[in-house]
């Protein structure tokens, strides 16, 4: 697939409609409870096919490096970053600046999951278990390192509780949860249900594009 191609994808296009909408100054917005529900869309439909992908394929092999991998540099970025900016940032940003670059963005793994998806080419049903596994450690080494730093003060929360707020996330937890529930269907040889209308097809398309809008919307106004 050359450049041009790639440029003139639909979700590409519409990333950059988004992009030169805010760089006219238009008055394009779209609603949070919109962007939401589109968001967690995406992520059920990118779980459930990863989880008939995970059935099909393994995660033993290149599969189990390629994890193993991913928590360790998910567990070292944050380490070093924190001690390296902590003196210069306090212990509580230094913490979250580390989590940031430790983890990985839900919204960047929708927007190139799909996008991939939009352009036909197949990606390892592990990736979606690299997404969560990248997500964890970070995150929790964050969220301790900065609750050590403020525990005693006013209102500061307990760490299981901080911890299980991360862990419960809503987002991880519907990629988690339709991921478990495409392996289970596929295992079974009922994964080709009405469901695959509904997370695939054109309806995910249309939805990617309308996600890749609102990226292109988001790009724009921090440029």
């Amino acid at each position: 697939m050359d450049i041009l191609t790639t440029i003139l994808n639909p979700g590409v296009l519409f990333f950059i409609l988004g992009f030169v909408a805010i760089m006219l100054n238009s008055n394009l917005s779209i609603p949070d409870s919109v962007v939401k529900f589109v968001s967690l869309y995406l992520m059920l439909s990118i779980g459930f096919k990863g989880g008939i992908s995970l059935h099909h394929s393994s995660l033993f092999g290149d599969g189990l490096i390629i994890i193993a991998t991913i928590i360790a540099m998910s567990a070292l970025v944050p380490i070093y970053s924190y001690f390296i900016l902590k003196k210069k940032l306090g212990v509580v940003d230094a913490a979250a600046i580390g989590a940031t670059y430790g983890s990985n963005s839900t919204l960047t793994y929708i927007t190139a999951a799909g996008f991939l998806t939009s352009i036909g080419v197949e990606y390892a049903g592990y990736m979606t278990v690299a997404l969560v596994v990248m997500e964890t450690p970070a995150i929790i080494f964050a969220i301790v390192m900065a609750h050590l730093a403020t525990r005693g003060k006013k209102n500061a929360q307990s760490t299981p509780a901080v911890i299980k707020e991360a862990l419960t996330d809503g987002t991880l937890l519907v990629l988690v949860g339709s991921m478990l529930i495409g392996y289970i269907l596929t295992a079974l040889g009922t994964e080709k249900s009405p469901l695959s209308t509904f997370i695939g097809g054109d309806m995910f398309t249309g939805m990617l594009v309308f996600f890749l809008l609102y990226m292109g919307t988001l790009v724009g106004k921090r440029f």
